[in-house]
């Protein structure tokens, strides 16, 4: 089966190993009897194992064309097994009459094709004979007619924006393929296909083999780029057709996110499973593998009889499939805009925005980094691990105001604080910029490091953990995809601890579970992210988690104060207020960027973790967030 635009294709399977069942039991070959329940069973077990021709001796037909026809019955079924068990017999003087049920099994695309047969058996020279007529193989197949197995392949559906407007575009397919009864050799062609490809050749042939002899067969959809590459080599294999066509392969936006359709292998079937075979044009990565079945929809699959003049005669069995259809998403195409603008020229950044009343995810979008040393995950904005620095003193603030920390207690902000043992220094904030006496408010907007180091004797063990934990940090989010939700580590040492309250040592979060916490500050409570709105089985119930109003209320000014006097100037812009707090954090040999932050109902996160962002402001992600609101908002 090909998931392509157009609707027929021929399934394909693979070998595997047969056993005969007999009236429940397993058969064992028997020597000469002068009795018909020997012939049938022997013939039956010799038909079941491939030894054809042992089988057409146990029959009174010609053996070489006897033997050929219980092989092409195979191979025109492209069957991985044939099981047999008898039913009972009826014997008269020299005829006996046998039945018997057969189960074929099609391979992995689906359930086995299973009929009832029955055969005459005859004393021919002293021996009981099988009656060689074509209705052995099956009751309804008639002289010069054969078996041949079709799907009909729903076209794949799209993947949609949060108002059912395509996030894909229509991408030009070539779908290669063959006349069965025009090959001269179908070994050769399917080989040569296989060679270009890196198909399995014997799938393919055996794709021919059961193919209605004068239907299009699909061996394999190519998208243009690939198609282009190999088109002048594909071009001299004998027999092949090509069709050209399209299909909503290529992400109008959030690449990343939406991910991208190609060519099935054998490793990519692993992960997609049935009723997909290798040459299908499969989801590789993001939304489309993850909603694979219900984008591409599974075939309706039929097995056919024809004629000599490869003509259908009757349908013996069908299997209906499914239907394809779209995915919607959350995704709001203004706010992915704006993302991907803000991005352009970056590197090794990443942003996410959500709406914070709901928890559903407006807008994504990464650069992957230029330097082999920089973080990198399956999918930065969702699964990376990030020291988010400063940014998580808005969770580090909320426990320290559990404590009794308030906005305008006085809090000492010097150059140098050494915290058991380890020695703190101030790169963002001086006793110049908040004078000699100032204000935890002024602290916080200016992210004076010594003076977070200091207050974090305050807090117990595991108070960090638990007040992260309330922004989701370490839960579950039940997204579609794979998902960092973040982790705040137990410590027991005062150096440790004053490092998390600065968002490092222990402290990892996924941009995701940063714009998490700037939404629960907006709202108020804290949201599981939304994704995809349907299929709706995907939105599965996690509770909200109510912050305290009080600190909420706290932490809302605060996070103003940053932006108005401290330093995230680029952010006082006109219009709605924006608040937020920024950090910086050295990983693996190079600094991590944050910023977390808010503009009405919008929580933003942005991280950037690679030294080549194509811009020199002093914290790239405040410039980024900038440039982010500004083009939502139009100011």
């Amino acid at each position: 089966m090909h998931a392509t635009p157009f609707t027929t294709s021929v399934r394909r399977t693979v070998a595997a190993a047969v056993a005969l069942v007999a009236g429940g039991g397993l058969i064992v070959a028997c020597g000469a009897d002068a009795t018909p329940a020997v012939t049938i069973r022997s013939f039956l077990l010799d038909w079941e194992n491939g030894r054809y021709a042992e089988a057409a001796a146990l029959t009174d037909g010609d053996q070489a064309t006897v033997a050929n026809a219980l092989r092409d019955a195979s191979r025109q079924l492209d069957a991985a097994a044939m099981h047999f068990k008898l039913r009972p017999m009826q014997q008269g003087d020299g005829t006996a009459v046998s039945g018997f049920h057969a189960s074929v099994d099609l391979g992995e695309n689906g359930p086995p094709w299973e009929y009832d047969g029955r055969m005459r058996l005859r004393v021919t020279g002293g021996e009981w004979k099988v009656v060689w007529e074509p209705s052995v193989v099956h009751p309804r197949l008639s002289d010069g007619e054969r078996f041949a197995v079709v799907t009909e392949v729903p076209k794949r559906a799209e993947i949609q924006d949060d108002k059912g407007r395509p996030l894909v575009r229509q991408t030009p397919v070539a779908i290669v393929g063959v006349y069965p009864s025009k090959l001269s050799d179908p070994a050769r062609t399917t080989s040569a296909v296989a060679e270009l490809t890196g198909l399995d050749p014997a799938r393919l042939l055996g794709t021919v083999r059961s193919a209605p002899p004068k239907t299009f067969t699909p061996l394999v959809t190519l998208q243009a780029k690939r198609y282009k590459q190999i088109r002048a080599k594909l071009r001299q294999i004998p027999g092949l057709q090509f069709k050209l066509g399209k299909a909503p392969y290529t992400p109008r936006y959030a690449t990343g996110l939406i991910g991208n359709v190609g060519t099935a292998t054998n490793e990519t079937l692993r992960r997609v499973g049935a009723p997909y075979q290798a040459g299908d044009s499969v989801g590789m990565s993001g939304l489309q593998v993850a909603f694979q079945r219900r984008l591409a929809g599974t075939p309706t699959t039929k097995v056919i009889t024809v004629n000599r003049q490869g003509d259908e005669v009757e349908e013996l069995k069908t299997w209906k499939g499914t239907t394809s259809s779209p995915v919607t998403t959350t995704i709001d195409v203004k706010a992915q805009h704006a993302a991907e603008f803000a991005l352009a020229g970056m590197h090794g950044t990443s942003l996410v925005a959500l709406d914070a009343a709901s928890g559903d995810i407006r807008a994504v979008a990464a650069r992957p980094s230029v330097t082999k040393r920089a973080l990198r995950g399956k999918y930065a904005p969702f699964t990376g691990k990030y020291a988010p620095g400063e940014a998580f003193t808005i969770v580090s603030t909320d426990a320290l105001i559990r404590t009794g920390v308030r906005g305008g207690e006085t809090i000492p902000c010097p150059d140098e604080r050494t915290v058991g043992g380890k020695q703190f220094r101030n790169d963002t904030a001086a006793p110049s910029q908040v004078g000699t006496t100032p204000t935890f408010t002024q602290v916080f907007g200016t992210a004076c490091d010594t003076a977070f180091a200091g207050l974090s004797r305050k807090l117990g063990a595991g108070d960090l953990a638990s007040t992260a934990a309330q922004y989701g940090v370490g839960g579950t989010w039940n997204l579609p995809l794979s998902v960092y939700t973040g982790n705040v580590a137990r410590t027991d040492t005062d150096s440790a601890r004053a490092e998390q309250t600065l968002g490092q040592s222990g402290v990892t979060m996924s941009p995701l579970g940063m714009a998490q916490i700037a939404g629960a500050v907006s709202s108020g409570t804290w949201r599981p992210p939304q994704l995809v709105t349907a299929p709706m089985s995907t939105r599965h119930p996690v509770n909200p988690v109510g912050l305290d109003p009080d600190r909420v209320s706290a932490l809302r000014a605060l996070m103003r104060t940053s932006v108005v006097h401290g330093g995230l100037s680029e952010l006082n812009l006109p219009g709605q207020d924006i608040r937020g707090q920024a950090g910086k954090a050295a990983q693996h040999g190079h600094p991590v960027m944050t910023f977390i932050g808010y503009r009405g109902n919008l929580a933003l996160a942005v991280v950037t973790s690679d030294k080549g962002t194509g811009v020199t402001p002093s914290n790239p992600a405040v410039s980024t967030a900038a440039k982010f609101f500004r083009t939502y908002t139009g100011h």
